[in-house]
């Protein structure tokens, strides 16, 4: 603990098992790449997480609980991401997790309770997906807080895969997309958006594409300004036998913008 990296791994071949631990206290807070990764910098590496609790390290950047960078191929299963913060102002992306440039399978995880606290330099306080390649199914969001993706954030060019029968309950931005903010168009399927809220835009979920959400519930969203459930800035997203119940927003409760709907 109070290291820059509790676990730090570049370049690990297959095989390479973390099982059954907890990894805290870590701090990174001087230059790169020492701003990241508190609990876990794995760079280029081919790992599997199983069974720990990644809780309250403290970073600079992104990425605070685990960052995964450039390359390689993490697998995350039954595990908890949670807790965990920046310890300065400034940019201030996935506390719980970052992603970049990777390849990426979470399963039966909980990420929660990750907190960014910049007023308008954090994406995705519980987790970025950025450029890369994703699995992340049967995962439980709650109680995120951050500006914009309060749970989640999907961005970049190349950023592909699925989000499945995932929970995202709970959580809150101070700007766009409570739940999720997305800019990227990975389906969206058998997933629940419950209690969310958003400041602006999205209490649900905020979309700048044309993604599609398929079998998906929206219940009890807010948002103060428009879209309780889901807020569209542009693109075409589709809804496919989606619910949407209980929203509220002042404009929009339960959609605000021009989706296509199935």
């Amino acid at each position: 603990e109070n290291s820059y990296h509790v676990v730090r791994a570049a370049n690990t071949a297959v095989g390479t098992i973390i099982d059954g631990v907890t990894i805290t206290a870590g701090y990174s807070n001087v230059v790169s790449p020492d701003t990241r990764g508190a609990g876990a910098l794995l760079e280029s590496a081919v790992v599997e997480i199983v069974n720990c609790t990644v809780t309250t390290n403290a970073c600079r950047s992104g990425g605070c609980g685990v960052a995964v960078w450039s390359g390689g191929s993490v697998s995350i299963t039954d595990s908890r991401i949670v807790h965990n913060r920046p310890h300065t102002s400034g940019q201030q992306d996935g506390m719980g997790l970052y992603a970049f440039q990777t390849k990426i399978a979470m399963t039966n995880c909980e990420v929660s309770h990750n907190v960014s606290t910049s007023a308008v330099l954090s994406q995705g306080a519980g987790m970025v997906l950025w450029g890369s390649n994703v699995n992340i199914r049967e995962c439980l969001f709650e109680d995120n807080h951050g500006y914009q993706g309060g749970a989640l954030q999907i961005s970049a060019p190349g950023t592909t895969g699925i989000i499945s029968k995932c929970r995202f309950i709970g959580n809150t931005a101070t700007s766009a997309g409570g739940g999720l903010i997305t800019f990227i168009s990975v389906p969206v399927v058998d997933c629940q958006f419950i209690g969310n809220h958003a400041q602006f835009n999205g209490g649900g979920a905020f979309r700048a594409d044309s993604h599609k959400f398929i079998n998906c519930l929206f219940a009890e969203n807010t948002s103060n300004s428009v879209g309780g459930g889901v807020s569209i800035q542009n693109g075409s997203p589709q809804y496919i036998n989606c619910i949407f119940t209980g929203n509220n927003a002042a404009n929009g409760g339960a959609i605000w913008g021009f989706p296509q709907l199935g």
